[in-house]
């Protein structure tokens, strides 16, 4: 999963418990819980888009669109493979 991703989906789950649940934004909300918890729980998903935020501003050589792919993103993709 890109961290890409994974940002819009805390982003998302972050938001307070909708109130309808017939509205668009509770299933959204749903969803992008369902998805989280497939992959990690939301503080460690939320840890994971605050760690590679960190490593990306310390590392001038992270200009790679956020796919974890260079070399700079290794120790963030191991933990993904977790």
């Amino acid at each position: 999963m890109k961290i890409e991703r994974i940002r819009q989906l805390v982003d998302i789950a972050k938001e307070p418990y909708p109130d309808d649940p017939d509205s668009a934004g509770y299933r959204e909300w749903i969803m992008a819980h369902a998805e989280l918890d497939s992959f990690c729980s939301l503080p460690m998903a939320g840890a994971l888009v605050e760690a590679f935020d960190a490593l990306k501003s310390t590392h001038g050589c992270c200009k790679h669109g956020d796919n974890l792919s260079a070399p700079c993103c290794d120790a963030i993709q191991r933990i993904m493979d977790l």
